[in-house]
């Protein structure tokens, strides 16, 4: 059985952006990885401040 991520925040589930490669709380809409150093990186260097600001067709 696979463990569920909770968000440090507010204990609420988490999910997987495979765009960004990162996980994120939607309740709360926060990243909860951040980005690497590597400004040509393509998955970090165009990643929105918010999650839901992100393009959700994944």
């Amino acid at each position: 059985m696979k463990e569920k991520n909770l968000c440090p925040h507010c204990g609420g589930e988490t999910a997987y952006s495979a765009r960004h490669d990162a996980l994120f709380c939607p309740r709360c809409d926060v990243w909860l990885e951040s980005t690497c150093a590597d400004p040509a990186c393509e998955l970090c260097a165009h990643r929105p401040e918010k999650p839901s600001q992100a393009n959700r067709e994944e």
